[in-house]
């Protein structure tokens, strides 16, 4: 019983470190810098460049549902640029910066 106690809490601590909140993607603004998303967010899970010359970074987070979410944020000159919520191809899908 004590190991599968310990399994569990081992577990979720590693979905946790996995996992930052929402509210910390909702921070960063139009402006921030690279180093600072860095700082905020951690690494991204996975990032590509697009146009040669706007990056962009996917993040993934737990929702207020408890189902993971994902979110893009793009830089250009080391700059956010613009950041949205990905799954949903509208343009009501970017978030006013």
């Amino acid at each position: 019983m004590k190991k599968m106690i310990f399994v569990i809490l081992s577990l979720s601590l590693c979905v946790s470190c996995q996992s930052t909140p929402l509210k910390d993607y909702d921070r960063i603004s139009l402006g921030t810098s690279k180093r600072i998303v860095l700082d905020e967010l951690g690494s991204p899970k996975r990032s590509f460049r697009s146009d040669g010359t706007v990056d962009h970074w996917i993040y993934s987070f737990l929702g207020s549902n408890g189902q993971p979410v994902e979110r893009e944020i793009c830089f250009q000159d080391g700059r956010v640029i613009s950041k949205k919520a990905l799954g949903e191809p509208k343009d009501s899908d970017f978030v006013p910066l």
